[in-house]
């Protein structure tokens, strides 16, 4: 299996001599926690990675310190970050399309909405939360959800917010004192949460999958997740390397996308001793497990982006451009991509 320029094999070819230096040149990156980290599944011991549970704070400001090779994040709000910011970096390769849910512990898919509905959602200028906006006033009845601070609408600053408000009524055992109608998730928090609801025997409902209401509402547009972008500078004086780096990085992309099996075994070793999520990834392999036993016969249920070659340029520009449309908002220009 192909991993992304092992330290200890470059090091070795250092010591022979006569390598050239890009051969040896060793990428730093930069994600956040979650669904992306399974890209670089094989990787959790690579020093050269840092990954964040609060992307945001940790992982958005990079952009315009240049101090990582490669960064990845939301999409098209980095997208949006590098024009509005004039930022040094390029979309290179998307990773994922998004995996996003509508759960409530109150209502059933079947029941009426209340009016003006109180949601807790998660980066709001992501894509989860472009789509939520779009879907809540255009299809679903719920009226405006502004991306400023409201008080209907909360936005955390990552999926694992909302998976703390919903773990805190698993350990209180109750969820009477709720204070929100709907949540927004993301897979594997998704599958996990839904998993553990059941087995404390408390309701929390599927109400909405939103790619599927999303593709409806517009002739089948995606809703585009997590992206990796590249330093230019970077790539302008090592561009093999990280050419290299990148297909390694969809090595690992395709077999996400075709069997979970070999991803849970890596993500099991960095698994903390209770079995829970661990920092790497943010990811615990229980999780993993319960998210392929709940896809079934889907052999992609973390809708990764299996390509053999890698998307184009054309392609990359193409699928972000797809959800700006759908929006209603100004497409990307081609400078914005590697």
């Amino acid at each position: 299996m192909k991993r992304l320029l092992p330290l200890v094999f470059l090091a070795l070819l250092a010591s022979c001599g006569g390598t050239p230096n890009e051969d040896t040149y060793v990428v730093k990156w930069a994600t956040p926690t979650g669904a992306p980290t399974l890209a670089f599944y094989p990787e959790a011991e690579n020093g050269n990675w840092f990954s964040s549970a609060t992307p945001a704070t940790q992982v958005l400001p990079h952009f315009g310190d240049n101090a990582y090779d490669a960064l990845v994040f939301d999409g098209t709000q980095a997208l949006t970050n590098i024009k509005v910011n004039k930022r040094n970096y390029a979309l290179a390769k998307w990773i994922s399309g998004g995996t996003f849910y509508v759960v409530s512990t109150k209502y059933q898919a079947t029941d009426t909405a209340p009016e003006n509905p109180k949601v807790m959602a998660f980066m709001k200028q992501g894509n989860i939360s472009k789509a939520f906006r779009d879907l809540a006033k255009n299809k679903w009845g719920w009226g405006e959800y502004p991306a400023d601070t409201s008080n209907t609408v909360f936005y955390g600053d990552a999926v694992s917010a909302v998976q703390g408000q919903l773990a805190s009524m698993l350990s209180a055992g109750s969820v009477a004192d709720d204070p929100y109608d709907y949540y927004l998730v993301a897979d594997p928090v998704y599958s996990a949460m839904m998993a553990q609801f059941k087995k404390a025997n408390l309701p929390l409902y599927s109400v909405y999958d939103m790619q599927s209401e999303f593709k409806a509402l517009h002739d089948g547009a995606d809703i585009p997740a997590a992206a990796i972008f590249v330093n230019k500078d970077s790539y302008a004086a090592h561009p093999a390397a990280i050419d290299s780096w990148l297909d390694g990085v969809q090595t690992n992309i395709n077999v996400v996308a075709s069997n979970l099996d070999p991803v849970i075994e890596e993500v099991k070793k960095s698994d903390s001793e209770d079995g829970k999520s661990n920092p790497r990834f943010g990811i615990s392999s229980t999780a993993l497990t319960i998210v392929k036993k709940r896809a079934g016969t889907d052999q992609n249920p973390m809708n990764y982006h299996a390509s053999a070659e890698g998307w184009t340029k054309e392609q990359n520009l193409a699928y972000a451009n797809s959800f700006q449309t759908a929006l209603g908002e100004s497409a990307f220009e081609e400078a914005y991509f590697l």
